[in-house]
């Protein structure tokens, strides 16, 4: 199912929530809306509360995308992070793109304790808590910006659904180690193709220095070609 049919999906479980809701046998979906550091204030609370899972489908091009300042956005890997030091699982579905784009900010925090897993897309921004309550992003992208709070146990579970089967869809976004930075500045070269003795004088190594130090990543990265190496530093974030 593509990512429209997944919304149509989860907006009809919405509307069959709000009936049982009206009918009093589960807790209505109450909109969380306002300035951004009130709907923040909120998520922060329910995710230091988190005692076991947080289960997350996260772009962080949205948040470049909607302009989120720095200070609401750095929220997310501290809250994030702070679940994982105390013995949570936390377990993202990203896009590639938006692991390309997290990594000054670190929302994706598979360096810091978490895992992550990687798709073309995802259909909606969600944070689901110990599998019990759940922020749906109103606009699909960004919780900053209001959210449905959840806490129908039947729509909570199609939600965990839906992220269960976009995580045994994803490639691993296996960290590795970090590279050492003589290495990280031939990353770019590779990537883009630029001639030897181009990046040689950009970089200010010898050609032969550059030719051991690009044996050298090849070796890290465990491929044959160059090629292959911008494709794996790409599928690692690295560029």
């Amino acid at each position: 199912m593509d990512d429209a049919g997944i919304r149509d999906r989860v907006r009809a479980a919405l509307d069959e929530s709000a009936f049982r809701a009206r009918a009093g046998t589960v807790p209505p979906t109450r909109m969380v809306t306002g300035a951004r550091t009130r709907t923040w204030s909120v998520l922060r609370s329910l995710r230091a509360n988190a005692a076991r899972e947080i289960l997350s489908c996260d772009d962080t091009t949205n948040l470049i995308r909607a302009d989120v300042p720095d200070r609401i956005r750095e929220l997310g890997p501290q809250t994030l992070t702070a679940a994982a030091e105390r013995g949570v699982a936390i377990r993202q579905v990203t896009t590639r793109a938006g692991l390309a784009a997290d990594r000054d900010l670190g929302a994706i925090v598979h360096r810091a304790g978490g895992q992550a897993r990687v798709v073309e897309t995802i259909p909606f921004k969600i944070s689901i808590i110990d599998r019990q309550v759940a922020c749906l992003a109103t606009d699909h992208s960004v919780l900053a910006d209001g959210f449905h709070l959840v806490r129908d146990p039947v729509l909570v579970a199609a939600l965990v659904a839906v992220h269960r089967q976009l995580w045994g869809t994803g490639e691993e976004a296996d960290p590795g180690p970090e590279l050492p930075g003589r290495l990280a500045t031939l990353v770019p070269a590779l990537a883009s193709g630029e001639p030897d003795d181009v990046a040689c004088r950009r970089i200010g190594l010898s050609p032969r220095t550059y030719s051991r130090r690009v044996a050298e990543l090849l070796a890290v990265l465990g491929v044959q070609t160059r090629f292959q190496a911008g494709i794996e530093a790409t599928r690692r974030g690295w560029i």
